[in-house]
């Protein structure tokens, strides 16, 4: 307003201009959000549909193993209500298929290692296997940055190692995030063990 001059400040200042001004706003402010709201509600309900289909994909999955199922679903639970113990139920579904591809392997002495580590024995016991071919291990390394991911998030956001004054709970948002990629990591985990023990 400073900028604008004593003039303007002064026209500004009449009632009947400045309930104009605000009017003008108004309508404009509609305007933008009729203009807006069709598409947030086209995503929104986009991101629903996915978000439905992905679980169920991943429900499908897990399906033949009730251990893995039952670790998958009860993670999946708690996204909206309890987001925190979500990620602590993910970031503990990707250890449960983690040992179990290790226990398969015939590996042993992995009972008591962290995510990250659990994960770095499979993907090298899988990457050198003369059945995994180069594309697929590069998606290997990716998928380790992820496990090393949740093992992170799970320790910073999480119910897993108590709060302190500093601590911001975990969104829903983010416990989705979380819980669809521990879904997905371990099943790729999953059907590669499955293909290497299927060539032995």
């Amino acid at each position: 307003m400073e900028e604008a001059g004593t003039d303007m400040q002064r026209r500004v200042s009449d009632h009947k201009v400045l309930n104009s001004l605000v009017a003008d706003l108004l309508v404009n402010l509609d305007r933008e959000y009729m203009k807006t709201a069709s598409v947030v509600q086209s995503l929104s309900q986009f991101v629903t549909v996915e978000k439905a289909a992905m679980d169920a994909d991943l429900d499908g999955l897990f399906k033949g193993n009730k251990m893995l199922s039952d670790s998958w679903l009860k993670a999946r639970g708690c996204v909206l209500t309890d987001p925190e113990l979500s990620i602590t139920l993910s970031c503990s579904h990707i250890e449960t298929v983690l040992k179990a591809c290790l226990k398969s392997l015939g590996e042993t002495g992995y009972q008591k290692d962290a995510i990250e580590k659990l994960g770095s024995k499979v993907l090298d016991i899988l990457k050198k296997s003369s059945v995994i071919d180069e594309a697929t291990s590069q998606m290997m390394r990716g998928v380790g940055t992820i496990f090393l991911g949740v093992g992170t998030i799970r320790n910073a956001q999480s119910v897993s190692h108590g709060k302190d004054d500093e601590y911001t709970p975990p969104t829903s948002d983010l416990a989705q995030t979380v819980n669809h990629l521990a879904g997905v990591a371990s099943v790729f985990v999953m059907k590669q063990t499955d293909l290497v023990l299927k060539a032995r």
